[in-house]
């Protein structure tokens, strides 16, 4: 089959955007690459790495109830399956071709390569919407040097998020596909397995089926029935692919029903959504109708509201130990954080500042525009643009939504002006490139940290004697909340919290090991019995300031920290059966310790 010219050139595009992006996330090496050992960049990326390595080549193999976080019961991991059993078959095979290589330096480099697949799934959104190739480039070019693409793909960071930004171009893409042709039996099917599979990956991915049911329900509304031809196939194709891929899903097979753990919930949405599309293609508006499908679908809708309610509750930070972390900052919030607008610049740019612009603008398209596409479009980008403005975990939503929509509106802005393409082209180029100048400034080519995160990389080489200590007496640890993760791909030790903050048992867990956090060291056992070790990790160690970092004062020191970590490294308040493992200390003054490991030893008792 012949390819033709314009073909040609995005091929081409995509080749050098994809070379564009690739150069960048490259330059996150020294995060994933300390001393001669490949470790996961980020706190997630931890717990992903163990996950993977231990179904891959581990004796734990696969699991989706984890018996070592959340001790002594053990949680279930919210994660779905998809993500981690794949990535460790491709280890699986990476390994078998070349037994000798460290598997996270395979695994590090997974999200880098994946950077073809998102540029290409870009490059056909934006050939969908039918720009010129020369603004094309421009949203690919902004695409690839944007840090929120770099944060999602760059070397060692193996989150899942990236592969959320493929479904969501892949379901823009599809849809634009379908409503651009209703009559494409290929495109139904491809946009119903689309959405059918995506919540495989993450849980969250359902409410990808929110604009085909609002573009399609619009139309009904409108007594149109241009889109509806082949709705029938989209939700065959969407229930069959989601009952597919709940098949190996443990919380399924337990009859779960709810929205952290990929169960039947993520099936009975497929199936309102399915109902809710062959409702709209069957009966044409009326009043009779009207009542027949809306009731309907009301009733359906009833069993979802609590896990909905739940969901919202994640969003809005209510849930305890989500304050202070990023993913869940919004780009309000951060620039409140910071008292300054490059709070939220230095990863979105001054783009960011164009997302109320471009939301009126795609409400007007919406309203106005009487094409399935570009309403479909519209409605695609508004929930994006909410996601993207509502927490920053949620950016792979809608940061696309930014780049499609500049130039998409500037293309449209441009046949109204009657500008010359290559003037409207190069102008777009300038205003992004400014518009995104201070992300380009303060996170580009930055040398990040070990493990994307200064404590991290403080505490790093404290792992390696708590790792000796766990193989040779593994047991249940006691930290702080952002060092659960590392101390499960660390060490063979079991942890009481970390950074799982979804369900019920999680956030007890929480409040629990912070009640211990707030104790005295010879309280521990009181709460737990079963502790076996206390990794003691003292933030803030020392303080930025404009001239550089300075030690910071003890009695701040002691604000910010637990007072149990406080009691064990400051005041040295140790029990004589907490036997010290391991220990670091700063080199200044105060000559202090910053990190520490304890396992707790207590003396057999008369019964």
């Amino acid at each position: 089959m012949q390819t033709s010219r314009s073909d040609n050139k995005l091929i081409a595009l995509w080749l050098f955007a994809s070379l564009v992006a690739v150069i960048p996330a490259l330059s996150f090496l020294p995060a994933t690459l300390v001393g001669g050992e490949y470790i996961p960049a980020g706190n997630d990326s931890m717990y992903h790495a163990r996950r993977i390595i231990d179904a891959a080549i581990g004796e734990r193999g696969f699991y989706e109830f984890d018996t070592m976080i959340h001790a002594p019961e053990g949680s279930w991991v919210t994660w779905p399956w998809a993500y981690n059993y794949l990535m460790a078959q491709a280890l699986k095979l990476a390994l078998w071709i070349q037994p000798d290589m460290q598997p996270m330096k395979f695994l590090a480099h997974v999200p880098v390569v994946w950077l073809l697949v998102n540029v290409g799934l870009l490059t056909l959104l934006l050939r969908s919407l039918k720009l010129p190739i020369a603004l094309s480039a421009v949203a690919l070019v902004g695409f690839a040097l944007s840090p929120l693409t770099q944060l999602l793909h760059g070397v060692g960071i193996i989150d899942h998020h990236f592969l959320e930004l493929t479904f969501v171009l892949l379901v823009t893409w599809s849809g634009l596909r379908l409503f651009e042709k209703p009559g494409s039996g290929s495109a139904a099917v491809q946009l119903g397995i689309a959405l059918g599979t995506a919540p495989a990956v993450h849980t969250s991915l359902f409410v990808l089926q929110i604009p085909v049911l609002l573009t399609v329900l619009v139309f009904w509304l409108q007594g149109r029935r241009a889109p509806f031809e082949k709705l029938h196939v989209t939700a065959i194709a969407l229930l069959a692919s989601t009952t597919l891929v709940l098949l190996p899903s443990e919380p399924f097979h337990q009859f779960f029903f709810e929205l952290g753990t990929f169960s039947w919930f993520h099936f009975y949405v497929a199936l309102c959504s399915a109902a809710a599309l062959i409702l709209l293609q069957r009966f044409a508006i009326s009043k009779r109708n009207l009542a027949i499908v809306g009731g309907s679908l009301a009733v359906l809708a009833l069993p979802l509201v609590v896990p909905f309610l739940v969901g919202a509750s994640y969003i809005a930070g209510d849930k305890a130990g989500l304050q202070g972390i990023t993913e869940v900052s919004s780009p309000i919030g951060m620039m409140t954080q910071s008292g300054s607008l490059l709070g939220a610049a230095r990863f979105y740019g001054y783009l960011v500042l164009l997302a109320p612009v471009l939301f009126a603008g795609f409400l007007w398209l919406a309203v106005k525009d009487r094409s399935a596409r570009n309403l479909f479009f519209a409605v695609s980008a508004l929930l994006g643009l909410v996601m993207l403005l509502s927490q920053f975990r949620f950016h792979p939503f809608g940061s696309w939504a930014l780049l499609a929509g500049g130039v998409y509106f500037a293309h449209r802005l441009g046949i109204a002006r009657g500008l010359k393409p290559s003037v409207l082209a190069g102008g777009t180029l300038v205003a992004l490139l400014l518009l995104m100048q201070p992300a380009l400034r303060y996170q580009l080519f930055k040398p990040p940290m070990p493990g994307l995160d200064r404590e991290y990389a403080v505490i790093h080489p404290i792992f390696s004697e708590f790792a000796e200590a766990c193989a040779a007496n593994p047991g249940v640890a006691l930290s702080a909340q952002d060092d659960g993760h590392r101390i499960r791909y660390h060490t063979d030790c079991s942890v009481i919290s970390n950074n799982f903050l979804l369900t019920e048992r999680q956030i007890e867990k929480l409040i629990f090991a912070d009640v211990m956090l707030q104790s005295e060291p010879s309280e521990l056992l009181g709460y737990a019995p079963y502790l076996e070790y206390v990794l003691v990790h003292i933030y803030s160690i020392y303080t930025t300031t404009d001239d550089g970092p300075v030690p910071t004062p003890l009695d701040e020191l002691k604000t910010l920290n637990p007072p149990l970590f406080y009691a064990l490294a400051i005041e040295q308040n140790v029990p004589p059966y907490f036997e010290l493992v391991a220990e670091l200390r700063v080199e200044d003054e105060r000559d202090i310790p910053y990190a520490q490991v304890y396992r707790i030893t207590p003396p057999a008792t008369d019964d």
